[in-house]
């Protein structure tokens, strides 16, 4: 049975030009999983909420064409009505998150179907479970990681049971082991019959799924078995798409054309993009690897002085979660430093006590030799940049211009030199 079906939808939002939907026709099957590959702005997320009348209800604009849920036409219901039906982990997923408790977030939904009380608490515990967050059904949603919030915005709509389930860049923000719990999550809804659309801009993000569908400005552009698709690099790249690496190593490499499978399948085929160099003659060349730590080694020698040193950091939040413990680090004018670690593993709590956003409970940071404690995070933005891991919480402005603008105008700088900088 058809789970959905899309005929000649486009969509214009109000105050645009240029169509999010141009023409769109698709099907997806009961129960197949089905990817939604493009680059940004190419119309993902817009067809995704066309499915549960976010658009045109939320969004308004120029709507046209028609969507049918298991046969039936959607035009004369709301967004409420199909809240059971079909559940949209968003992009913005804090934009889902709103109680004061975790499990108050995953209990909204099945209270407002009406479920009974046993059936909720059974529900939001076993949604809760299935992320990875059943310790931490009690905090509030605002003292969680990144991570974790995505986490808890996905048990939020499994919560609903919905027919339809449509992950939009559902893994952003989560670590790799994360990542694969949620794929293992899929997979396990996929068995189960539940109907499935994958949302990303990163092939490899989409080995779950058995068919993939490429937009491009709001077309489509292209479709059809996974394997194929993810495995067509130049393709991928056509539209805006970083093909999965092993499959971009064997492009650069010249085997053109060579198809072979990426994930789960190549465990079956054998066929991997790697056998598949190997089988073409390429070997690995320990000389340009030793050429290559060589040059590591010189760029290192080559950085200049100490910029920010951290010494003993301790970071304690309200809550008493010491999310910092002795944490000692050392950066040079020059450096390119990662910073990488487990969702919750106190990432972004670092970096903001770099620039002041936070201060420390205990240790210190040093910029330029001098401690940051006392210096105002006004007079730290001069020196320290920090772009937040949810970009939303620093725009503001009713223009892109006025946004860029905002920082210089507030040092000072002449209406020229802001509108250089900008």
């Amino acid at each position: 049975m058809k789970a959905i079906e899309i005929k000649d939808l486009s969509f214009t939002y109000r105050r645009t030009e240029r169509p999010a939907l141009a023409d769109v026709n698709f099907t997806q099957r009961e129960g197949e999983v089905v990817g939604i590959i493009g680059r940004a702005g190419a119309g993902k997320s817009s067809l995704v909420l066309c499915l549960n009348r976010i658009i045109p209800h939320f969004f308004p604009g120029d709507f046209t064409g028609r969507v049918r849920l298991f046969g039936e036409d959607i035009a004369g219901r709301n967004t409420g009505e199909l809240a059971g039906q079909v559940g949209v982990v968003l992009q913005d997923f804090e934009s889902q998150l709103f109680s004061t408790a975790a499990d108050l977030d995953v209990a909204f939904g099945p209270e407002n179907l009406g479920l009974p009380r046993e059936e909720i608490s059974r529900r939001v515990e076993e949604a809760l479970a299935t992320v990875g967050l059943s310790g931490l059904a009690g905090r509030d949603p605002a003292t969680l990681s990144g991570g974790q919030k995505q986490r808890l915005a996905f048990a939020s709509v499994l919560a609903l049971k919905p027919q339809i389930l449509c992950l939009d860049e559902a893994t952003t923000d989560l670590d790799p082991l994360g990542k694969l719990e949620v794929m293992a999550v899929v997979r396990k809804l996929a068995e189960a019959g539940t109907t499935l659309i994958l949302v990303e801009h990163e092939a490899e993000e989409l080995q779950p799924a058995d068919r993939i569908v490429v937009l491009d400005q709001g077309k489509l552009v292209a479709e059809g078995p996974a394997e194929a698709i993810l495995t067509d690099a130049e393709l991928l790249e056509r539209a805006g798409v970083r093909p999965a690496d092993a499959v971009l190593v064997a492009l650069r490499l010249g085997l053109k054309g060579h198809r072979f499978q990426t994930g789960a399948t190549e465990l079956k085929t054998g066929a991997t993009p790697i056998s598949a160099i190997r089988e073409a003659g390429f070997i690995f060349s320990e000389e340009k690897k030793r050429a290559i730590e060589a040059e590591d080694k010189r760029r290192e020698q080559g950085l200049g002085a100490e910029v920010l040193r951290v010494e003993s950091l301790v970071y304690r939040y309200p809550n008493g979660v010491e999310a910092l413990s002795g944490v000692d680090l050392r950066i040079r004018q020059g450096d390119f430093v990662a910073i990488v670690g487990q969702n919750g593993s106190g990432k972004t709590t670092l970096v903001k006590n770099l620039n002041g956003l936070l201060r420390p409970s205990s240790g210190a940071v040093f910029l330029d030799g001098r401690d940051l404690f006392g210096r105002k995070v006004a007079e730290l933005g001069r020196e320290i940049g920090f772009v937040f891991q949810n970009p939303d919480h620093q725009i503001f402005s009713p223009r892109v211009f006025d946004e860029v603008a905002f920082g210089p105008k507030n040092y000072g700088l002449s209406e020229q030199d802001v509108a250089e900088r900008v």
